[in-house]
């Protein structure tokens, strides 16, 4: 309660995102132009387009765990030509009996291979009880990297970071690993405001005509 006020308190000091991050976002005009869920050849575009305009590291915010095999290969040979992705893979636990057994889905055939890392999404580690999540760890021990048996996986923040800064896994895992895990608290920042689609006029209905 005490950090969340500090944060309100002190709201019109707190510095801009950094204009070096970008959310590339998925919204209704998106979904009534394409579909949804959104066909992966479209992200697949997207990554060409994004190397061409000079991103270095792109992460997806977006589960591929149901094979397509029409759609799958585009994405997977345009990760690839990227060179920097990373695509997300998901731990499950489950408490029986005979103790605790974790499962792994990993993305689609192709992507595991073609991202240059794989991170998690999990914050069952950091979620606060009120639902909200103001820590981040950056290796969890409980679960395997798929890629590095016997090291605690990467989250996708720490998979980004190796990206961008092109540092050694090790070398991160050596500061932020533990144990125990590192619970790191998340610095907010003000979000910066971006053109979010080009020139359009919006009909009486309230619908958009392009």
């Amino acid at each position: 309660v005490w950090m969340d006020k500090m944060f309100v308190l002190r709201y019109p000091a707190l510095k801009e995102g950094d204009p070096r991050i970008v959310l590339a976002a998925l919204d209704e005009d998106t979904g009534r132009k394409f579909g949804f869920p959104l066909p992966r050849d479209k992200y697949a575009d997207l990554l060409d387009k994004l190397k061409g305009y000079g991103v270095k590291t792109v992460a997806f915010d977006v589960m591929f765990f149901e094979p397509k095999p029409a759609e799958d290969k585009k994405l997977a040979d345009a990760t690839k030509r990227f060179g920097r992705v990373i695509h997300l893979f998901q731990s499950r636990t489950e408490v029986t009996s005979h103790g605790d057994v974790v499962s792994v889905n990993m993305p689609v055939s192709g992507l595991d291979k073609a991202a240059l890392f794989l991170g998690y999404p999990n914050i069952d580690f950091v979620i606060d009880g009120d639902g909200h999540v103001r820590r981040s760890v950056m290796f969890d021990s409980r679960i395997d990297d798929p890629r590095a048996v016997g090291q605690p996986a990467a989250s996708m923040d720490i998979a980004c970071v190796a990206s961008f800064t092109e540092r050694p896994f090790q070398e991160l895992r050596d500061i932020y690993a533990g144990p125990p895990p590192r619970l790191m608290q998340i610095n907010f920042r003000k979000p910066k405001t971006w053109l979010q689609h080009e020139k359009r006029d919006i009909g009486q209905a309230g619908e958009v005509q392009n």
